[in-house]
């Protein structure tokens, strides 16, 4: 083992408070085929399945509030 290797944090790294995710969407019940469909253009897009669903949903809510006229939630 080098040197550096004994100094090194084990995990993820820290981030600051404001990029942290601490809040939870729930479970949500998928059917398999839906499942299927999601990893499988997740891993098309080269993103994780957690980033897909991120960025689809915020993708998502921007068009909803575009089309309500509606602010972004702080």
């Amino acid at each position: 083992m080098q040197e550096s290797d004994s100094n090194r944090r084990r995990g993820a790294p820290h981030k600051p408070d404001e990029m942290k995710r601490t809040a939870r969407l729930g479970a949500v019940q998928l059917t398999e085929e839906q499942l299927a469909t999601y990893e499988l253009v997740a891993k098309m897009e080269g993103k994780s399945k957690s980033q897909w669903i991120r960025d689809t949903l915020d993708a998502r809510c921007e068009l909803a509030l575009l089309f309500a006229k509606q602010p972004k939630p702080e």
